[in-house]
């Protein structure tokens, strides 16, 4: 078990694009998430591939993609993934929140997502009972000084899209 995202992959370039990633027969076991992809500015996120994977004992997203910059995610594809006792197993979101103060750049769009495939995803989700075990649990074997929560929104669903309103575009 790790103490925070077990893979994540973020994009933190206008330029360059993260790009042609595979992961593939791995087991996961986080407080936080165990597949997060975000933060892509402009220089986007595209062609992953994430199959035969197990996550488990996961106190927060199985597999969460969030944009909060200009960028594009695009081209993923999720198969064959088993999530035992996870909070969501799925979250794609689109939010503010921006690194280091930075400020969403007005000139460019609002990021978006596409071509995202997910096939043969199997997943059991933390009753309350079980959910406060494990935080329990966590928290006494790592020694936190507070122990981790679910973030609002990713607890004990089974997918979550979320948005941002739409901006009139400016003439």
């Amino acid at each position: 078990m790790c103490e925070d995202d077990c893979i994540c992959f973020q994009n933190m370039s206008h330029e360059m694009p993260v790009q042609d990633i595979v992961i593939t027969n791995c087991l996961m076991s986080t407080a936080v998430g165990g597949d997060p992809i975000g933060g892509a500015h402009r220089g986007g996120i595209r062609n992953v591939t994430v199959s035969n994977c197990v996550i488990r004992d996961t106190y927060g997203c199985g597999i969460k993609l969030q944009i909060s910059g200009n960028g594009t995610m695009e081209d993923m594809t999720f198969s064959n993934i088993v999530m035992d006792n996870v909070l969501l197993p799925i979250s794609l979101r689109f939010g503010n929140h921006h690194y280091n103060g930075e400020q969403r750049d007005e000139s460019f769009p609002f990021g978006t997502m596409k071509n995202l495939l997910f096939s043969n995803i199997r997943a059991s989700v933390l009753d309350e009972e079980s959910l406060k075990k494990a935080i329990t649990s966590f928290y006494a074997e790592y020694d936190w000084k507070t122990p981790p929560r679910p973030y609002p929104g990713e607890e004990r669903q089974c997918i979550s899209i979320c948005g941002i309103p739409v901006i009139p575009s400016r003439v």
